[in-house]
């Protein structure tokens, strides 16, 4: 249809509010010619914000920045940035012993081998039982590439020459099929804490609000502890992904900056010095997950600081990782200084941390810029977001 100013090209869904869009736009003929990629739409963001309508306000993700590749969100603090597993285990889990995964694993096995009543048209279930009984159990690999190559020497013993059921074709696929299988029945043996749900990861949040199937573009560039809140970049496809990855391993690429306040801090207390570097190497310690500075094997971790502001309420700190350790800013301000506010690890007064404490205290550092190129053009990016207890 033609319209008095505009051109209706077409009707599209919406990926990230499931709605009709019509996509109009002036002057038809500046698009001739042009790829369907090419043609861009401006969405708002705001009607998919009902999908997070059940999380709190302080616990909720804000999209900063999306296109065809990226998507960078503010991260709020006590929230974490990937999906793992509850804090704690719970009452009914807690009633039975926890097994390793070796143990699960042929416990899984045994399971099949004795089960007398399944579905002999079900194609997995028999040929996991076909494995089970016609291999020792405790020869079957735990790890995926090691059961695809068990699976090609023995699948002879499993699939029947002319069998109906189990044609040979797609050997890798079937030997998939069967270890999920495997997997399924193992993983209730292991007594692992619950799965967080999708509204307690910004990832999670991010699949509903773009509502996502998970694994499915939507990919994991870095993380910010649960703690700490600021900005944070996912990829919408693998080579986007691939991309940012490799220049996360590349620390001329990535520029981040951090803002952290302390109530202590020497170097400008006492010597009135107003920047400098940190240079103290960091490893794992007995007392997991807190790291701790090792001089002799640690790992090289070093930090750029610059006073931001100095107050009644402490020292703002402005913080620039040339190295990215775990709890690296964490652990250079708790050596040199009070450490960071709030923290619940390190510092003077660490304090008790309850991921369900909406009112508490939280952890005064926050991912205040990224940095970094984009995928698809190359060219340097740029995002802010200020942090709720700095003004």
């Amino acid at each position: 249809e033609r319209g008095s100013n505009f051109l209706v090209k077409g009707h599209f869904r919406c990926k990230a509010s499931n709605e009709h869009l019509a996509l109009h736009y002036t002057q038809p003929q500046h698009f001739q010619g042009l790829p369907y990629r090419h043609v861009k739409m401006s969405l708002n963001l705001a009607p998919c914000r009902n999908r997070l309508s059940r999380i709190p306000c302080e616990r909720q993700i804000r999209v900063l920045h999306y296109d065809d590749s990226i998507v960078v969100v503010e991260k709020p603090c006590n929230l974490r940035s990937v999906p793992g597993n509850a804090y704690a285990v719970s009452s009914n889990q807690a009633t039975h012993t926890q097994q390793t995964s070796q143990q699960a694993w042929i416990a899984a096995l045994e399971s099949f081998k004795n089960e007398a009543n399944f579905d002999e048209n079900n194609r997995v279930d028999l040929c996991v039982s076909r494995l089970v009984k016609s291999c020792k159990v405790e020869s079957i690999p735990r790890k995926i590439k090691p059961f695809i190559r068990y699976w090609e020497k023995n699948k002879y013993k499993v699939v029947s020459k002319g069998d109906s059921i189990l044609p040979r074709e797609e050997t890798e696929r079937d030997a998939k099929n069967v270890y999920n299988r495997i997997l399924q029945r193992q993983r209730p043996l292991l007594n692992l804490p619950e799965a967080t749900s999708r509204e307690e990861s910004a990832y999670g949040q991010l699949l509903i609000l773009f509502n996502i199937e998970e694994g499915d573009n939507l990919f994991v560039v870095h993380r910010l502890d649960c703690e700490t809140s600021g900005v944070m970049v996912f990829a919408f496809s693998f080579e986007a992904a691939s991309f940012l990855c490799k220049a996360w391993r590349t620390p001329s690429q990535v520029s981040k900056r951090y803002l952290a306040r302390v109530k202590r801090w020497p170097l400008v207390d006492k010597d009135s010095t107003k920047q400098g570097v940190i240079d103290l190497p960091l490893s794992p310690s007995s007392e997991r997950p807190k790291w701790k500075v090792a001089n002799l094997n640690g790992k090289p971790s070093t930090t750029l600081w610059r006073l931001r502001c100095k107050g009644p309420e402490g020292t703002v700190l402005e913080l620039q990782p040339v190295t990215g350790r775990t709890h690296q800013l964490r652990v250079h301000l708790a050596t040199l200084g009070s450490g960071i506010e709030g923290d619940s690890l390190y510092g003077d007064n660490p304090i008790k941390w309850d991921p369900n404490d909406l009112t508490g205290q939280i952890l005064h550092l926050h991912a205040e810029t990224l940095s970094f190129p984009h995928p698809e053009t190359n060219d340097r990016v740029e995002f802010s977001s200020r942090a709720s207890w700095y003004e």
